[in-house]
């Protein structure tokens, strides 16, 4: 029993560390293209 909450509490945190990540390369990804934007509106 104490490895299956192990598991459900290594399996959380993978999923909770993979939602950051997945977040920050939205975040990453819309900065950027709204950088372009901006850019070829300057031109």
């Amino acid at each position: 029993m104490t490895a299956w909450l192990d598991f459900v509490r290594r399996m959380s945190i993978a999923f909770i560390l993979a939602l950051a990540i997945g977040i920050l390369f939205v975040g990453v990804l819309k900065v950027s293209v709204s950088d372009e934007r901006l850019s070829l509106e300057r031109q």
